[in-house]
């Protein structure tokens, strides 16, 4: 399995997991859809997360962080494209509810990782700017009644880490 802590490894899976590249940015649009959600099953196929997801301990931290980070970004890029179909759909206002529920799902499975004790100032970083990047793009799709737990967990998180630096 490949590794970041080998250099020639590290340069691979450097390249492939570059959310720039991968995903690219903003504006995503319905034509977006096939390639987004096909990343998506890649990325939860991978050696990481089927091993972080038996195991329930991650030898390879790093990667696993790395992994989650790209798909994070990537079921942001594919909430945009839901919501701008979902519009289009007779339906929409069954779908909405479970948008919002998806989107506090997210942010909350990354602050419980963010306050993982064993997490490494590096990956800490990187799930931090993925939470503010997650934050920024899923926020606004969350129910009002779901938010006051999410910044419950955010202040305390936030207290954690000035406590800790």
């Amino acid at each position: 399995m490949p590794d970041l802590r080998e250099p020639s490894d590290a340069a691979v899976l450097t390249h492939a997991f570059a959310p720039a590249e991968t995903v690219g940015a903003a504006p995503y649009d319905i034509s977006d859809a096939e390639v987004l959600v096909e990343l998506y099953t890649v990325l939860e196929g991978t050696p990481w997360m089927r091993g972080a997801a038996k195991q329930g301990v991650v030898e390879q931290q790093d990667e696993f962080v790395t992994v989650v980070a790209l798909q994070l970004r990537v079921a942001t890029a594919l909430q945009e494209v839901l919501l701008k179909s979902v519009g289009q759909r007779e339906d929409h206002g069954s779908i909405l509810p479970q948008v919002a529920s998806g989107s506090e799902q997210v942010l909350r499975g990354l602050l419980i990782m963010l306050a993982d004790p064993v997490l490494t100032a590096r990956n800490q970083s990187i799930l931090l700017d993925t939470y503010e990047l997650a934050t920024a793009n899923l926020a606004s799709n969350i129910a009002l009644a779901l938010r006051p737990n999410l910044i419950e967990m955010t202040e305390a998180l936030a207290d954690r880490l000035d406590e800790s630096h």
